[in-house]
């Protein structure tokens, strides 16, 4: 697979996942960790290919953006993009020739309101590590924490003795040593696990942001 096709599989990805990030449909929910699986597979081979981690975030807040936007703000390409994840198939758009004297509202064709794409900002949400630094260099978090992070588009900063490291989205994710053999049970229910469900932690190297 060329690296243009893994782009181009990432961008879907990514994108379907924030379409049904909230679906309460049992077999989207199913489906989301997959899909959560195969993107962190994808970034591998970005990464291996030389893609670099400011593409990437840049395609996670382009994404966040495109699913706050209706129907009229979209480009034709981004609606194509929005029907080929909801429907399926190849998504594309059939030209509509209006008779005389219609007067009807094409969303094929974005509305003069329409705005050029502002940069995003990223958003971080806090957490707290109270325990020694594992082996000395490293911070753990639970799995189902960064599962939600990157769910939200959001990353994480780490607070740790008074200091502070910012891991993005893409940092989530590239930088990411995963102990799946070393599950625990949840001895109570949070916002994306319930008590008892198995969850791993992940470790990164802790490296303070600089001041």
């Amino acid at each position: 697979m060329t690296t243009e096709e893994l782009k181009k599989k990432y961008g879907t990805g990514v994108l379907w996942s924030m379409v049904y990030e909230n679906s309460e449909d049992p077999k989207i929910k199913e489906q989301m960790p997959k899909v959560i699986d195969k993107i962190a597979e994808i970034e591998e081979a970005l990464t291996a290919a030389g893609v670099s981690g400011e593409w990437k975030d840049e395609v996670i807040q382009r994404a966040r953006s495109l699913t706050k936007k209706t129907v009229g703000e979209m480009s034709d390409r981004e609606l194509e993009m929005i029907i080929k994840i909801i429907f399926g198939g190849d998504g594309k758009l059939e030209p509509y020739h209006p008779r005389p004297g219609d007067i009807i509202f094409d969303p094929t064709k974005p509305t003069q309101t329409s705005l050029p794409d502002a940069p995003v900002e990223i958003k971080y949400v806090t957490y707290e590590h109270k325990k020694p630094l594992w082996q000395g260099t490293k911070i753990s978090i639970r799995s189902y924490v960064v599962e939600q992070a990157l769910s939200n588009g959001t990353g994480i900063r780490v607070k740790h003795g008074g200091q502070t490291m910012s891991l993005s989205p893409d940092k989530l994710k590239s930088e990411a040593i995963h102990n799946r053999d070393n599950r625990h049970a949840a001895k109570s229910s949070a916002s994306n696990i319930e008590k008892g469900e198995d969850y791993y932690l992940i470790d990164y190297r802790f490296v303070p942001d600089k001041t």
